[in-house]
């Protein structure tokens, strides 16, 4: 009996409820994932260094230069706005979607555009590599926070605006964040590379850093580091996301793909055989989604224990 039970509840069970999606096999538009996102109709959205893809749980839909609705095929950051549009970041632009119209953002040609945000107002929120932070207002007028004593802080890598209003901004010179036209800076972060924003659903904010083995929670106006210096190769949280159960999932580049119960992290090595982890997404059925650097993409159902 004991050794029933202990068959029963081996993490290793995952392994045979995992798919994967390439694009040899499923049809994606590349293989090299930079970003994976779920609208609120239940698309999962797939952007790669070759394109974009969308499955809308039957099927792949590839949106490339070549077919005219991409400004650049290298794809940064999706996005979904209130009134349900979707946006996508590419390294040469911005493009504009309702599903069936595609439209091209003039004022971001040839810019990166790296992430999104929206305020209540429904003003938009753009980060941009090397132009800062623009805010667009729906009649069209936009206003650019630009950082002319720090360089490196006009490479944006994530916002996000929490319920007081503050925009907080990752860049690559550490992080920033605004309210009521006053800008602050924070030395706990000493510079460091600020690659992920996300909260959680106990109001607190989390922090991805690049190379800094550590992610740092935002609690009751304090940062609170926690240590991932047991983990090998943890050397880039690009993404992270809290599931239905409160866990913090969190893409760890070479470091695979990490968990935190809010008391312990663990790492989950063996998605991929030897590949960069990029990517995370949950879809509407709650399974996780998770992007490779070469490998596409794979998808399943997280055990409580995995």
């Amino acid at each position: 009996m004991l050794r029933t039970f202990d068959r029963i509840n081996r993490p290793e069970l995952t392994h045979h409820h995992r798919k994967f999606l390439t694009k040899s096999k499923g049809g994606l538009a590349g293989n090299l994932v930079t970003v994976l996102f779920t609208d609120k109709q239940g698309n999962v959205w797939i952007g790669t260094s070759d394109g974009l893809s969308k499955w809308d749980g039957t099927t792949i839909t590839n949106y490339t230069v070549a077919n005219g609705k991409l400004p650049n095929n290298y794809v940064i950051s999706i996005f979904q706005d209130n009134s349900d549009f979707i946006l996508i970041g590419t390294s040469g632009g911005l493009t504009v979607t309702d599903g069936t119209n595609w439209v091209n953002y003039p004022l971001f040609d040839g810019i990166e555009v790296t992430s999104f945000a929206e305020t209540p107002d429904l003003d938009l929120l753009v980060g941009t590599g090397g132009y800062g932070v623009i805010q667009i207002n729906p009649t069209g007028g936009y206003i650019q926070y630009f950082d002319y004593t720090c360089d490196l802080c006009n490479f944006i890598q994530a916002i996000y605006q929490d319920k007081a209003g503050k925009v907080w901004a990752g860049t690559q010179g550490g992080l920033k964040s605004y309210q009521d036209g006053s800008f602050q800076t924070y030395n706990e972060f000493n510079r460091t590379s600020v690659t992920a924003i996300t909260p959680d659903s106990w109001g607190n904010l989390w922090f991805g850093m690049y190379n800094a083995n550590m992610m740092i929670r935002y609690k009751d106006s304090s940062f609170e580091p926690i240590p991932l210096v047991s983990f090998v190769y943890v050397n880039w949280i690009k993404t992270m996301q809290e599931d239905q159960h409160g866990r913090l999932w969190v893409t760890a580049g070479w470091g695979g793909l990490l968990y935190y119960d809010g008391a312990v992290a663990r790492q989950v090595l063996d998605i991929f055989e030897d590949s960069f982890i990029s990517a995370l997404t949950f879809d509407k059925n709650g399974e996780l989604w998770v992007g490779s650097a070469g490998k596409g993409v794979a998808h399943f159902r997280p055990l409580p224990n995995n």
